[in-house]
């Protein structure tokens, strides 16, 4: 499992003209230093073997062909989990992938790591993307434009830009139940999972104002809920 790390502000500027896959460090895009063996498990109960890394700018899973190409899944909606090394990921079309940092007994905390791009201003002053319009970052594998439009996102980074670009990293969390169901952390969430014991975690809550957006105050709070549904 990997170590509870609180989110820094880490960014990575790419001028005019360059290519965003080619600037941002291999090792900042990918989890993993290399594409590793890891098995894909599907909802009908396939397990398949592939070279597998997670790539933080496109927030996918990403595996190698025979041919050895860079690939995507394209029936995402068919994984149950996806294992790398020790290293266990979830999926649900709403959250997309999640990496599992700390096992709880009854729940699991887990991050979503993306390298995000940040609103730039063109040369007129006005906000704007590689076509014109704003885009509004890249989490899943479109992104929106403000006139309505998308574009793939997988197509964007491997062109060269028309404007210098910011992007920066950033960490999402969020709670696996003991069904497997991915929770965006948040109060409604932990008093959702554990709603047996609401009370003690309203007053817990407000002896205890959490940072939902800090792993080692999330770690604090599952520890607590722990205890609380099996006190031994």
């Amino acid at each position: 499992m990997p170590e509870l790390s609180a989110q820094t502000d880490q960014k990575f500027v790419v001028e005019l003209g360059q290519i965003p896959i080619r600037v941002i460090p291999f090792t900042e895009q990918y989890t993993f230093r290399d594409f590793r063996q890891g098995t894909i498990s599907f909802h009908n109960g396939q397990i398949v073997g592939a070279l597998l890394n997670y790539n933080r700018l496109f927030g996918e899973i990403q595996f190698i062909h025979l041919k050895g190409d860079t690939l995507s899944f394209a029936q995402e909606k068919l994984i149950q989990q996806i294992k790398i090394d020790d290293e266990l990921f979830y999926f649900d079309q709403e959250n997309g992938y999640v990496h599992v940092v700390t096992l709880y007994p009854s729940t699991q905390l887990a991050e979503k790591q993306l390298i995000e791009l940040e609103e730039s201003k063109g040369s007129n002053g006005r906000f704007s993307g590689y076509f014109g319009p704003t885009i509004y970052g890249n989490r899943g594998h479109r992104l929106e434009t403000s006139e309505g439009g998308i574009i793939e996102s997988n197509k964007l980074f491997r062109r060269k830009t028309n404007q210098t670009l910011t992007f920066h990293k950033k960490i999402y969390y969020y709670f696996i139940d003991h069904n497997n169901r991915i929770h965006k952390a948040s109060a409604y969430a932990v008093r959702k999972i554990f709603s047996r014991y609401r009370k003690e975690l309203n007053q817990y809550l407000i002896d205890n104002p959490i940072n939902f957006k800090d792993p080692h105050d999330l770690h604090k709070l599952l520890t607590f809920c722990t205890h609380l549904s099996d006190p031994k």
